[in-house]
Order: structure tokens, then sequence, then C-alpha cells
């Protein structure tokens, strides 16, 4: 191959990767369709709804990528996000009666092991 190819190649590979990230960006719910989800499965009340969805909101707030963060900061605010992230499901998980509370909590680990983390530390 000469070197025209392999720049080429080279090229397209990048944009098929970058198109591959906008697309998994894509698919990614909004907190909008989050709420909606919750809503339908756990059959939130009006109330319930009204104090859920600023929670939702700020976790949907910290999913979004920070950008320019070095692997160091990533690695730390990997730690942060957890932390974060288990006290609004917390908050969460307050807000429902017995039966969503089993159910938000079967829709978390859905959640888990969709993304491929197992189930560390699950109770």
């Amino acid at each position: 191959m000469n070197k025209k190819n392999v720049i080429l190649l080279i090229m397209l590979a990048s944009v098929l990767m970058l198109f591959a990230q906008n697309n998994n960006r894509q698919n990614r719910p909004d907190a909008k369709q989050i709420m909606e989800n919750l809503t339908s499965r756990l059959k939130l009340t009006s109330t319930q709804q009204e104090s859920i969805s600023p929670l939702v909101e700020k976790q949907f707030e910290l999913m979004k990528p920070r950008e320019g963060q070095k692997k160091s900061q990533a690695k730390d605010g990997r730690e942060e996000f957890k932390k974060s992230m288990d006290e609004i499901n917390e908050q969460i998980s307050e807000l429902l009666n017995k039966d969503q509370q089993k159910e938000y909590k079967i829709m978390l680990e859905e959640i888990h092991n969709k993304r491929g983390n197992g189930q560390k530390n699950r109770n």
C-alpha cells in the first residue's frame, strides 16, 4: 500500500470512530425520557414526579461528559461521580413506597448490568 492509501485509511477510521461516538451519545436518554420511564414503570404519583424530577435533572447533569479532563482528574471524578449518583439514588428511593423501591432497585441493577459492570457491592 502506498502512503496515500494509508493516509486515506487512517482518515476513514477516524471519521468512523467519531461517528460511532456521536451515535452512542445520541442513543442516551435525556432527563425527560428518564423521568417518563420512571413514571411509567414505578407508577409515580404527581407529587412524586414533582419531587423526583429535579433529582433526575441533577443526575443527568452529572452524566454529561467533562471536556478537557486529564486521566488523573477523570479517575478522581469517577469516585466523586459514583458517590453523587448513589446519594441521589438514595434520595429518590426515599420518595418511593416499598413496592416502588423494589422496582427501582431492579431498574438500577438492570442499568448497572447493561453497562457491563456486574453487580458489585449491591445489597
